[in-house]
């Protein structure tokens, strides 16, 4: 999987652990608590990106499912693309790819209703990262081309979404054995 994993070393990954135990699965407990569902919601998020981190894969689904569940129970889309985006991840990280583009496209379809136009350009990014997983380079192309085109009239040409496309685009080039255009 082009995804890699985050963070890239093991350190950085063990000093997950506290924050999962403490901070994320504590604001869990706080917000069931208080009532706050949109808090529960996005700490089920965060838990679920970290557990994702960590290599816990199925862990994250289960979390990012809650979230999702929450998300849409209260109607907060936002919300609701970042569950599905998570899920994506998750899924991608299995390499189940197939699972992870149903669930981006879920995430890109809603972003695009809420206006949330740096998780488009964040959910273009990572579909183009698992469509390049499954072999389909020219449609991974057209998506990480979408948001450097889109992103930088929108945001500009230094935005997040954008520079990491032009990454993305640089090393599927250089994947595809097309090292000149990739420069």
């Amino acid at each position: 999987s082009s995804s890699g994993r985050w963070p890239p070393n093991p350190e950085a990954r063990s000093n997950l652990q506290p924050a999962i135990r403490y901070a994320w699965a504590g604001m869990v407990a706080i917000q069931r608590e208080i009532g706050g569902r949109g808090g529960e919601g996005n700490a089920l998020n965060n838990l679920g990106n970290a557990h994702n981190c960590l290599g816990r894969h199925q862990e994250a689904i289960e979390h990012h499912m809650r979230s999702l569940a929450i998300d849409r129970e209260i109607g907060d889309g936002l919300g609701e693309g970042n569950s599905l985006n998570g899920l994506g991840g998750a899924y991608h990280s299995l390499d189940r790819h197939d699972e992870a583009v149903d669930h981006y496209n879920q995430a890109l379809a809603i972003e695009r209703e809420v206006g949330n136009r740096q998780g488009e350009g964040g959910d273009l990014n990572n579909l183009g990262l698992a469509h390049a997983d499954l072999g389909q380079h020219a449609k991974s192309k057209r998506l990480y081309e979408q948001v450097i085109a889109g992103r930088s009239a929108t945001l500009g040409a230094e935005s997040s979404e954008a520079l990491m496309a032009q990454n993305n685009l640089a090393n599927l080039l250089d994947d595809m054995g097309q090292v000149n255009e990739a420069r």
